[in-house]
């Protein structure tokens, strides 16, 4: 605010005026907005998904399989393991010092 006197300076006829300055601020926010959305293009293409076990199958060293959409390869060195679909504590061509061999032949990749 500021007060002054306007008038002719004699002191007759002067007025005393009062003069108000508002100052207004605007805030603006600017939000970016994506205009179109990001796309995975790949370089590669995956390879296909090996079978699923399957225990009419006879498998040999090497051999790749999916349980459970889990990726497993026969060990070469435990092939004849890798046939044996269960594990059978009944059966006596089974011997059960062999059981972690059974479960060692098929490796996690």
């Amino acid at each position: 605010s500021r007060r002054g006197r306007v008038g002719r300076g004699d002191g007759k006829g002067d007025q005393t005026t009062t003069a108000t300055t508002t100052t207004t601020t605007t805030t603006t926010t600017t939000v970016a907005t994506p205009t179109t959305y990001p796309t995975y293009t790949p370089t590669e293409t995956w390879p296909d998904c090996p079978p699923p076990y399957n225990n009419h199958t006879t498998y040999a060293a090497g051999d790749i399989s999916e349980v459970h959409e889990h990726i497993f390869q026969c060990d070469e060195e435990l092939v004849h393991w890798c046939n044996i679909y269960e594990w059978d504590e009944e059966n006596e061509d089974l011997d059960p010092s062999d059981k972690q061999l059974w479960k060692d032949a098929w490796v996690h990749l």
